[in-house]
């Protein structure tokens, strides 16, 4: 399981400024879902990322839904593809859209 916030930052400085600064102790609160899986999500051990994309601060954090700390090298890697998937597919999508047309994607 995976969240992802979004940051819109003054300028790209200002947003690598932050990245650097993302960490155990300096990252933001999961929102957890009422039901289903999620609802537990920033209760296990999981994987942080932060990446920078012009003036736009992503904060991706992900774990597994058994809460299981990702122990071993291919568990960890396990996410982190998880997470590259699914910021490839959706907040680059849409951040990229927003960059060079002013506005987000339409929707279909």
């Amino acid at each position: 399981m995976a969240t992802i916030g979004v940051f819109n930052l003054k300028t790209a400085v200002v947003a690598s400024k932050a990245a650097t600064k993302a960490g155990r102790s300096q990252f933001v609160a999961q929102l957890p879902a009422n039901t289903g899986p999620t609802q537990a999500i920033g209760q296990g051990t999981g994987l942080e990322e932060a990446l920078v994309k012009g003036h736009y601060l992503v904060l991706i954090w992900a774990e597994a839904t058994n809460l299981t700390a990702p122990r071993t090298s291919a568990a960890r890697e396990h996410i982190s593809a998880v997470m590259s998937l699914l910021i490839t597919r959706t907040v680059n999508v849409s951040l990229s859209t927003r960059m060079v047309n002013g506005r987000p994607p339409k929707r279909h």
